[in-house]
């Protein structure tokens, strides 16, 4: 579905959440703001909340009366808990690699197939006639575990 089949919605506002030092985070919202742009209808606010204490955040959330939530990643979600209780604001969590969905999960969550991504990529570069090409990642929960992808040979 295209930004544009989506029902009309007046003065819709989310708010995407996310620390802008990290690059992954900046293009998150730069695809949010696309999206909305298309869209037309739409006012995305954001927040670093390393850079606002929790508190200041909540109450700056209370004041934008949302329709929505877009976390980067699930480890921001814990100090949002007691705001997102009591506001029930639906909540969205891209790529939540950093979340435990153990007995608590967000409203929506956004997972990426980081195996499939892999090999898109692989596939890329070997129509393109490359042998030889390399991935550098992170071999953490945080990033991509490169220990459970499975890579054809």
């Amino acid at each position: 579905m295209s930004a544009k089949e989506y029902p009309s919605h007046e003065n819709c506002c989310i708010c995407f959440i996310g620390q802008m030092k990290y690059k992954h985070h900046r293009d998150k919202l730069a695809g949010i703001l696309r999206f909305a742009n298309n869209w037309g209808r739409c006012d995305i606010q954001q927040l670093d909340y390393t850079q606002i204490p929790i508190p200041l955040c909540c109450d700056l959330l209370k004041r934008m009366k949302l329709d929505g939530l877009i976390f980067g990643d699930g480890s921001a979600l814990a100090p949002f808990t007691d705001f997102r209780r009591r506001t029930h604001v639906p909540t969205a969590v891209i790529d939540p690699l950093t979340f435990d969905f153990k007995g608590r999960r967000p409203d929506i969550a956004i997972e990426l197939d980081h195996a499939e991504i892999s090999r898109r990529i692989g596939d890329f570069f070997l129509k393109r006639g490359f042998m030889n090409f390399a991935y550098i990642g992170y071999n953490s929960d945080t990033w991509v575990n490169l220990d459970r992808l499975k890579v054809r040979s």
